[in-house]
């Protein structure tokens, strides 16, 4: 889970259905449920399992585990803080190939670099 910003919004990955929820913390109702996988007609299984946002509340960033890749999600206005928001339906936007399993994430300050960690290797 990760708030915005302003704390307006409550972003949930869910695992299990390889969505990411909405939550307006005002109303406590899921405004929105982000579909995940790289692609709509793609059976269950992506495992959203983390999540970063940007620093102006825009974009978020979420780990797709089983698909070893993180989902680009420009946000839109019923569901960002962001000034520019994207029209709805416009998800995911671009994915990041991983490692293997990436299971955390952390964007760095001025939104320039995002650190993933990873679930799964081999070794230590």
């Amino acid at each position: 889970m990760i708030l915005s910003p302003q704390r307006r919004f409550l972003y949930v990955a869910n695992a299990n259905s390889d969505t990411v929820s909405v939550i307006d913390t005002k109303t406590d109702a899921v405004v929105e449920t982000i579909p995940c996988r790289p692609e709509a007609r793609l059976p269950f299984g992506s495992g959203s399992n983390a999540l970063a946002l940007s620093p102006d509340g825009a974009t978020l960033y979420v780990a797709n585990g089983t698909n070893n890749c993180v989902a680009v999600v420009r946000l839109a206005g019923t569901s960002s803080e962001g000034t520019e928001p994207a029209a709805a339906g416009e998800h995911p936007r671009g994915l990041i190939p991983t490692a293997w399993y990436p299971g955390a994430l952390l964007l760095s300050g001025d939104g320039k670099r995002l650190f993933v960690a990873n679930v799964k290797g081999h070794g230590s």
